[in-house]
């Protein structure tokens, strides 16, 4: 029974797209550049898609540029 119920919990509401989805972590600063951080969103693989092709690649932003093109992302469509 508990798995069943964990399984479960990794379902959830997306807060971009708000559809019930089973959730993955996005890296708010890209692990890329500044390594395993706690700095993580919880959303769906589509929206996490999406979210990774607005975030530069190979140019490392300032911190403060990723909060704000996350904030941005979820509260605006690109």
């Amino acid at each position: 029974m508990r798995k069943s119920f964990k399984k479960l919990e990794r379902y959830s509401i997306c807060p971009k797209c708000f559809k019930i989805k089973k959730l993955t972590a996005h890296h708010i600063f890209p692990k890329r550049f500044f390594g395993d951080n706690n700095s993580k969103l919880y959303i769906c693989r589509d929206c996490h898609d999406e979210i990774e092709e607005i975030i530069p690649r190979y140019r490392k932003l300032a911190k403060r540029d990723y909060i704000f093109l996350t904030k941005q992302w979820l509260t605006e469509n690109f």
